[in-house]
């Protein structure tokens, strides 16, 4: 009898445990198939899946489906459309901001996978950037495009061309998002201070800088130049944090908070070790300062060349442009940000155990070594394996070592499974006679990858000990009751004992594992890295290629013709998707 309501209550936990489980693995599924659809060029399909997928209707995901809906349209043209989409995911995004404290501490008692959406620190920047990026793109279309509301019945809405007053407009909403952009990162920078987190934007001065040359009052242009500074010492502080640009980059975070008190040429020499990407970087930092230095303040030029040391190269480049500025901005989105992931950790049940909260207070009784021994013993949990490695180690992130060396649990955390960028991506510039006119570096300005790994190594640090803690008490509670069930029974039959034990709480740790899911939401659809590249370039018609050379393998993309006209700055913005 006993036997039977054992078997009975297993599978009644089961039963849960399956539930729960196809719940949580239908959001996943929906959303790789976004993915996959928007990785195939599949735009139609990935609105589809936007528009249909439960999980994206969710109102704690909304702010997820608009993010994704904007950059879906974006990527297909439809730069209107992208624009209303992002609008609103800005707006909300700012709502959540306000709650998120008292949210966060609610979530504490439940599931993260049923929370609120927030977005990471680095989407929500991104957002602003799309937001830049999409008004400048309509400023040069010249008008909205022609669509369809995704509402029953919804009358298609005509193409509408824009006026000059439009046109300004649209260049100004981009001038405007730039200073909302620096807005948000300043909130950032004094919210997070001396930490090696992600706290700025470079992308925000490189493109936020060609935003303002484009107004191009003198105000305009001194600000492109202090941007350009910025950017430079971003590189060095906080960028340097990332394996894209050090390959010491583990140890830079490590000692972070020890680098502000040394001087800049101790912390290259010790935990700088620059890669071809921060190398191409400097030197179009250090052309973008140089050329706007000639250009508005000459007599400061001979002081910022001593100051900056450019290449042979670059001075070259800029005699040759005779105090000419940039007049093409082109933007390359490559590839897709790798997939975030559950990965499974450890937390020690010794020091659970003897943890006096009121979930084990009823079980001090029995005392924790012999909980402990039977949990290892009976129910057969064990020591993490010696290859695990804490939660965030991989990028310098630091955590608190609570994974016990007897007996442990685990369970899920997310992670971003993130690899080395070795992709060297060349601009060529062909004439109109089929002359190569220019060949030129794009510079990596944001490795999505790294930054992506990064906030999410932070976020599952930051919520190992609390989850750790939580989990482990209510798995010490089947393991108690799982106790009773073996004394109980024992003295009839050990082996039927330690069966009905192990089957019993083998029941009650598949339920905890199923409602405790890692929190895999995330923009998915944003670019593997983000490079940008400025051009000074003669009126004329040309044709612009690029080579992106990885190892042995070459792949060339046809990013169209261009046509330079006189006194006109044009951005030329391409997303490729393999």
């Amino acid at each position: 009898m006993e036997t039977s309501t054992l078997f009975s209550k297993y599978f009644s936990i089961l039963l849960i445990s399956i539930v729960l489980t196809g719940c949580s693995t239908a959001g996943r599924k929906e959303r790789l198939a976004l993915r996959s659809h928007f990785a195939s060029g599949n735009f139609n399909q990935s609105l589809e899946v936007l528009n249909e997928a439960k999980i994206y209707k969710d109102q704690d995901s909304k702010l997820l489906a608009l993010m994704e809906k904007g950059l879906v349209h974006h990527a297909a043209g439809n730069y209107h459309q992208s624009v209303m989409a992002l609008g609103d995911a800005k707006e909300l995004a700012d709502k959540l901001y306000t709650i998120r404290l008292s949210k966060k501490a609610a979530a504490a008692i439940a599931n993260d996978s049923y929370d609120v959406f927030y977005g990471e620190k680095y989407e929500r920047s991104m957002i602003h950037f799309y937001l830049a990026l999409n008004h400048l793109l309509i400023y040069q279309k010249g008008s909205y495009e022609a669509y369809t509301p995704a509402k029953k019945d919804a009358k298609l809405i005509p193409e509408k061309k824009l006026s000059k007053d439009d046109l300004r407009r649209e260049q100004m909403a981009a001038r405007a998002e730039v200073m909302a952009w620096d807005s948000y990162l300043t909130t950032l920078r004094n919210e997070r201070g001396g930490r090696s987190v992600f706290k700025n934007d470079l992308l925000s001065k490189v493109f936020g800088g060609y935003v303002h040359e484009m107004i191009g009052s003198l105000n305009d242009l001194n600000i492109a130049l202090q941007l350009y500074k910025d950017a430079k010492k971003l590189l060095f502080r906080n960028y340097n944090g990332y394996k894209t640009f050090n390959s010491n980059s583990k140890k830079f975070k490590k000692d972070f908070s020890k680098l502000p008190g040394m001087g800049k040429n101790a912390v290259a020499r010790k935990y700088v070790n620059k890669t071809s990407y921060s190398r191409s970087l400097i030197s179009f930092l250090n052309y973008k300062i140089l050329s706007m230095t000639q250009n508005i303040r000459p007599k400061d030029f001979k002081n910022m060349v001593s100051i900056h040391k450019p290449s042979v190269k670059t001075l070259k480049r800029l005699k040759k442009e005779r105090k000419k500025y940039s007049n093409v901005a082109v933007v390359f989105q490559r590839g897709l940000i790798p997939l975030k992931v559950p990965q499974k950790h450890y937390y020690g049940l010794d020091k659970a155990m003897k943890s006096k909260n009121s979930s084990t207070a009823a079980m001090a009784a029995v005392g924790h070594f012999v909980l402990t021994t039977f949990a290892a013993n009976k129910l057969g949990l064990i020591p993490p394996p010696r290859s695990y490695s804490p939660v965030g180690a991989a990028v310098g992130v630091q955590v608190a070592s609570v994974a016990a060396r007897h007996a442990s649990i685990s369970f899920e955390l997310p992670k971003i499974k993130n690899t080395a960028t070795r992709a060297k991506t060349i601009l060529q510039v062909w004439g109109k006679n089929g002359k190569l006119v220019q060949s030129q570096v794009i510079p990596i300005i944001n490795p999505m990858g790294d930054i992506a790994e990064e906030a999410v190594a932070e976020n599952s640090a930051t919520r190992y000990t609390r989850l750790g803690a939580r989990l482990a008490a209510k798995h010490i509670v089947g393991i108690f009751a799982a106790y009773l069930t073996y004394k109980g029974l024992r003295s009839k039959n050990e082996f039927l004992a330690k069966s009905a034990a192990l089957l019993q709480y083998t029941g009650t740790s598949k339920a905890i594992e199923a409602s405790e899911r890692a929190d895999t939401r995330y923009w998915s659809t944003l670019p593997w890295d983000l490079r940008v590249l400025h051009l000074s370039l003669p009126v004329g018609q040309y044709k612009l290629k690029a080579l992106v050379k990885e190892g042995a393998n070459t792949k060339s993309y046809d990013l169209g013709a261009l046509a330079v006209q006189k006194n006109k700055k044009q951005v030329v913005n391409f997303r490729s998707l393999n």
